[in-house]
């Protein structure tokens, strides 16, 4: 299926945002994890154009979003949190549901704890909050060494670490080449891809999220993971989020990409969650 997409550009502070809407009805705002590229929620969008008027862009310096002033620089978490808001409100919205997956659910835990009034209710899936887990020094020091890689050796290298940690580079070497292609593919390019490894995935990982402004917050929160990525640290740190939170946990259909590979099933759970927050039936 295809909704019909308009376009539009959402100036925030050294930045213009490229933001894609589609459908009718509640507002509901998708944050792109690593790469931030808006086409990666595209086929669930449509699907859930059906019901909300679905908001989706391509995070600063990624894809059509361009950085005005200044170099590109290092994630900051308040930056990325307002460039979210920027969007809600360029497009006249006074508040919108958010979703974000992956390093888009950190900020979306972000916008939550900085502009509650702008949220009316986030479902966050699977944030890399490694620094909640009990094995949090283990992964902590597999980052480290993706940092090194990624001063001695670039991107490319530390990308494949990268790979590695989260189980998706293949054991045969002649295949590698592909799985690294389809990764950089499923951020939109190469150079998100590079953009994601030099500039943001570092700052992800060591993001404190804001617990006590949450829990003060009267935002409806619901943590989320894949049914297929249970043994996974994003998983295990949604449900971590979820219990000091005191706020519920949600099973959604695949993996940590869902939403790209089983497009449908995701469109139609994110529905049901949000149905059942407060003032959203």
């Amino acid at each position: 299926m295809s909704e019909r997409v308009t376009t539009g550009l959402a100036d925030a502070d050294g930045a213009r945002l490229h933001f894609e809407r589609r459908g009718h009805g509640p507002a509901l705002l998708m944050i792109s994890g690593g790469g931030g590229d808006a086409a990666r929620y595209a086929r669930t969008a449509d699907f859930l154009a059906e019901h909300y008027t679905v908001l989706t862009y391509d995070r600063r310096g990624s894809a059509s979003s361009r950085i005005t002033e200044g170099s590109p620089a290092r994630l900051r978490m308040d930056q990325q949190s307002a460039d979210a808001r920027a969007v809600i409100e360029h497009n006249d919205l006074a508040c919108a549901s958010v979703f974000g997956s992956s390093g888009g659910a950190l900020i979306g835990l972000d916008l939550t704890a900085r502009s509650p009034a702008l949220v009316e209710a986030l479902v966050a899936h699977e944030p890399p909050a490694i620094k909640l887990l009990p094995d949090a020094a283990r992964l902590g020091a597999a980052y480290d060494e993706i940092d090194r890689t990624l001063a001695e050796t670039g991107w490319e290298a530390a990308a494949m670490r990268f790979l590695a940690l989260n189980g998706q580079l293949p054991r045969n070497p002649a295949l590698r080449t592909a799985r690294w292609f389809a990764l950089a593919l499923r951020l939109g390019s190469a150079a998100d891809l590079a953009f994601f490894m030099t500039n943001e995935i570092r700052p992800f990982v060591d993001y404190d999220i804001d617990f006590d402004n949450i829990a003060h917050s009267q935002v409806p929160v619901v943590m989320a993971g894949g049914c297929d990525s249970r043994e996974h640290y994003e998983y295990r740190a949604s449900q971590v989020i979820a219990s000091r939170l005191d706020r519920p946990f949600a099973e959604f259909p695949g993996d940590h990409t869902g939403f790209a590979k089983r497009p449908r099933a995701f469109a139609a759970r994110l529905a049901e969650v949000l149905a059942g927050q407060p003032g959203q039936g």
